[in-house]
């Protein structure tokens, strides 16, 4: 474990309540860098995902499925902040929705670090 994992309170309370967690560093407006921490899709969620990604007769429901995995995988940011940061910045919601699903597929990740 690196120096900077030990010293994560946050990764390592999150490590205890998930089986993984991994995180990805984002720039937010005004160039701040924020760490996203999230985990992978569970089968529920992967599902849904299927079925809106899959629908080759609603284009606008394969964007909504990735949008909604992309939320749902999110450990932290939670709740308001985590929704705020989505609204300044809606394509992490899909960046965090690609790694849940490479994840899932036992792929590992791509862009995001397991912590």
């Amino acid at each position: 474990m690196s120096e900077d994992q030990a010293q994560d309170p946050i990764a390592e309370e999150l490590k205890s309540k998930h089986a993984e967690v991994f995180s990805r560093e984002f720039e937010d407006v005004g160039g701040k860098q924020v760490v996203v921490y999230f985990r992978c899709a569970t089968r529920p969620e992967n599902d849904r995902f299927n079925a809106k990604a899959f629908d080759d007769k609603n284009p606008k429901r394969q964007a909504e499925g990735m949008a909604e995995l992309g939320r749902a995988c999110i450990l932290h940011p939670s709740g308001s902040e985590r929704d705020a940061l989505i609204d300044r910045r809606p394509g992490i919601a899909l960046v965090i929705a690609g790694e849940a699903v490479r994840i899932a597929a036992g792929q590992g990740a791509e862009l995001g670090k397991r912590v």
